[in-house]
C-alpha cells in the first residue's frame, strides 16, 4: 500500500515532562503520545493541584487529578472525563481536570507550544502519581512540579485506506449516532 501510494502519512506530537522536586532535584519523565496525568490512587479524598500555563496561574484545583493531552490523546482519557475532541493536526494541548470539586473548572485548550505546570499542594499522601499514556511511572510529593510540553520529536503514522478522522469516530465511538448499539 505504501509503495503504491494507497496511504496517508500523519505526524502526531508527543509530550515530554520534567519533574522538579521541592528539594531542587529534577528528573525527566517518559514521552507520551496521548497524555500525562497527575492523579491520586484509590478513592480517597481529592488532591490539591496548582496549574500554570507558562508563568501565569490558571488556578488551584481540588480534583482527582489533571490530564494534559495531545490532540491524539483528546479521544482517550480526557474525553472520558468530559474533555473536548481536538482534531489531529491542530497545534494545541488540552488541560482537563478529573472529577474537579468545583463547577467552574472546565477543560482548557491551550496553544501547542505552551508549557503546563502541575504542582502538588498540601495536604498530600503517598498515593499521588504521574502516569504516561496510562502507565504509572512514579510518585509525587508535596511541592513537586510536573512540567509538560510538546517534545521536539514526533510520531509518524502511516494510515492505510482513505478513512478520515470523523469516519473513525463514527466507527469506534459511535460519534453522531442516535443508536449507540449500532455499528
Amino acid at each position: 500500500a505504501v509503495a503504491e501510494g494507497r496511504c496517508t502519512f500523519e505526524r502526531r506530537c508527543v509530550l515530554e515532562t520534567r519533574i522538579a522536586g521541592a528539594a531542587g532535584v529534577e528528573r525527566t519523565g517518559t514521552l507520551a503520545l496521548n497524555d500525562v496525568v497527575v492523579h491520586k490512587a484509590g478513592v480517597s479524598r481529592a488532591i490539591s493541584l496548582r496549574v500554570l500555563l507558562g508563568a501565569e496561574e490558571i488556578g488551584h484545583y481540588n480534583a482527582d487529578g489533571v490530564i494534559v493531552s495531545t490532540p491524539t490523546g483528546s479521544t482517550a482519557y480526557s474525553l472520558s472525563v468530559g474533555g473536548p475532541l481536538i482534531m489531529p493536526g491542530v497545534d494545541a494541548l488540552l488541560v482537563t481536570a478529573v472529577s474537579p470539586h468545583a463547577l467552574a473548572v472546565r477543560p482548557i485548550v491551550v496553544p501547542g507550544d505552551s508549557e503546563v505546570t502541575i504542582e502538588l499542594g498540601p495536604p498530600a499522601s503517598d498515593d499521588v502519581f504521574v502516569s504516561y499514556d496510562g502507565q504509572v511511572e512514579g510518585t509525587l510529593a508535596v511541592g513537586d512540579r510536573v512540567l509538560v510540553r510538546r517534545a521536539p520529536s514526533a510520531v509518524h503514522l502511516i494510515r492505510l485506506g482513505k478513512e478520515g478522522f470523523f469516519a473513525r469516530l463514527r466507527e469506534k465511538l459511535h460519534w453522531g449516532s442516535t443508536n449507540q448499539g449500532a455499528r
